[in-house]
């Protein structure tokens, strides 16, 4: 999609938005967000495209959802 050769954006559905917001692995905490249609939803505190949070291989970044934790199912 661009030149980047160096960094990817993931995005999951079906997670534990808590757990994996709330991530002490990748020292993560949420936070209210605002979309341009002025929505309120959790994102992860100070990650963005211009400011991305580096991890290395093999550390765990989400946690699977269930009935409870996820209204996707």
């Amino acid at each position: 999609m661009n030149d980047n050769k160096s960094d990817i954006y993931l995005s999951f559905l079906h997670l534990d938005a808590q757990k994996t917001l709330n991530n002490p692995i990748i020292d993560l905490k949420s936070t209210v967000g605002k979309m341009v249609d002025k929505r309120a939803i959790n994102v992860a505190e100070g990650i963005t495209p211009q400011s991305p949070k580096e991890i290395k291989k093999g550390t765990i970044i989400g946690y699977l959802g269930n009935e409870a934790s996820n209204g996707g199912w």
